[in-house]
């Protein structure tokens, strides 16, 4: 009886022994190890999730052979190559497994699906698997063909964060380090702006230029795609990249210049547009002396509604797998370029509008009349001229001069014309007005505006 107990026992002892032989513990360094061909593995970056107190890698898919898809606890993730983890098996506990790592097989045992890897993990790693099965022990090394995935230190939101923060923080920089009021050149006495506004008003007519807007918005757009790439390769997929700028987005930066560019030349060839109020207006975008121009409220709003859906479909991006910018559709850019064109023809087709550099008014309380010298560009022989009278809140309401009141004709010189049979560079115009202190011994500050025959219009004060 004793010697049967005996060998039983021994028999026990001998069958522990060849299982815990078989079986890959993750401390264990023999020479030789099964490997499964990991022939993908996806995404090639995970962030951290929360699970109370505990924070692990989830959702890390390995696409190969060579798994074992008949038992998923067997095949055991090393990281490394000197590091293993394994799933622990509530009715079949093994030494050294992993609490919370688990390991599930999918699509016919060619895939693995991982949760659970231990936060500590984090930074850039090499993967491989080894299964238990006929598998003699884990080296310390790993295949080189071993593919590599990247443990984030942060959420996939801080990417997305940090490229608005350097957004908002370019676009806020510019207006607060140019703050300062300084006068603008051309305009009249003591009229002042802010410096950043230079960066968008026309030298030759003191307007807000609208190709110069695109140009700025797309300038900002290029830098928060470029910052986004950046910090999302250099910082999630921990591989530094200096983003580089694709070429439709450089394309559209280039038709951009060549609208600002153009606009310039057509100015100095053709005429500028209409000067309008004496100060830059936001109403200068999508208007013309006062007139309102379908052609610039079309380039408006799709140079503001195209940077909008750029910036947000960029950050619709995983950090975890951009690899590069947004290409710009062919078509996009075509229009783009349709846009423009329609623009800078719209420019071409239009009159160049009045643009005022002086008004010299001169009354005479003897004759009862007022002569006004105006001088600048564009100005109509035809046109109809207006006053508005100085009050406690700057001007009232511009009254036009009528025609009673013109002592015909306005004196325009044959050298001063200006491109075209009724514009000129200086017009005298005599009036009597039925209205305003003109003969007092107190003069009365006024504004003078000109509105040409096409309804673009300019001011200046006197």
């Amino acid at each position: 009886m004793k010697t049967f107990v005996a060998a039983i026992l021994v028999a026990d002892l001998m069958i522990a022994g060849q299982a815990a032989a078989d079986a890959i513990q993750p401390n264990q360094t023999a020479a030789t190890v099964k490997y499964a061909d990991v022939v993908q593995l996806f995404p090639n970056a995970l962030y951290p999730s929360k699970h109370g107190a505990l924070t692990t890698y989830d959702g890390l898919h390995l696409r190969g052979n060579g798994f074992d898809a008949v038992n998923p606890a067997a095949n055991i993730l090393l990281i490394d190559g000197n590091r293993a983890l394994q799933m622990c098996v509530q009715d079949k506990p093994t030494a050294g497994c992993t609490p919370g790592f688990s390991v599930a097989g999918i699509t016919g045992g060619t895939e693995l699906e991982v949760n659970g890897i231990p936060e500590n993990f984090k930074g850039f790693r090499r993967i491989a698997v080894a299964t238990t099965s006929g598998a003699q022990g884990l080296g310390t090394a790993i295949p080189s063909s071993a593919p590599t995935v990247t443990f984030s230190p942060f959420g996939a939101i801080w990417p997305r964060v940090a490229a608005l923060i350097v957004l908002v923080a370019s676009i806020s920089l510019v207006p607060i380090v140019f703050r300062r009021r300084v006068p603008l050149s051309g305009a009249p006495a003591g009229t002042m702006i802010r410096q950043w506004q230079l960066l968008l008003v026309e030298p030759d007519t003191n307007t807000f230029s609208l190709s110069r807007l695109q140009l700025v918005v797309w300038t900002f757009v290029a830098l928060f795609a470029w910052s986004y790439l950046s910090i999302a390769r250099s910082v999630i997929q921990m591989t530094p990249t200096f983003g580089d700028i694709p070429g439709s987005l450089a394309g559209l930066l280039g038709i951009s210049v060549g609208a600002t560019v153009s606009t310039l030349t057509l100015n100095v060839v053709k005429g500028g547009k209409a000067a309008g109020p004496t100060s830059p207006s936001f109403s200068d975008f999508i208007s013309v002396g006062g007139v309102v121009a379908p052609d610039r409220l079309q380039y408006l709003l799709w140079t503001v509604v195209g940077a909008i859906a750029y910036v947000t479909l960029t950050l619709s991006l995983d950090p975890a797998r951009i690899q590069q910018y947004i290409e710009l559709p062919t078509g996009f850019l075509t229009l783009s370029g349709i846009s423009a064109a329609g623009y800078l023809g719209a420019r071409i087709a239009r009159s160049a509008g009045p643009i005022v550099s002086r008004v010299t008014a001169a009354p005479d309380a003897e004759t009862q009349a007022v002569t006004l010298t105006v001088e600048g560009t564009a100005l109509s022989k035809s046109g109809k001229y207006l006053i508005a009278y100085s009050t406690n809140n700057g001007y009232g309401s511009a009254v036009a001069i009528t025609a009673s009141e013109l002592q015909l004709p306005i004196v325009a010189n044959v050298e001063d014309q200006d491109g075209s049979p009724d514009l000129y560079k200086k017009l005298v115009i005599v009036f009597k007005p039925a209205r305003g202190n003109w003969f007092g011994q107190q003069s009365q500050k006024g504004q003078f505006s000109i509105i040409n025959p096409d309804g673009q219009r300019a001011d200046w004060p006197f």
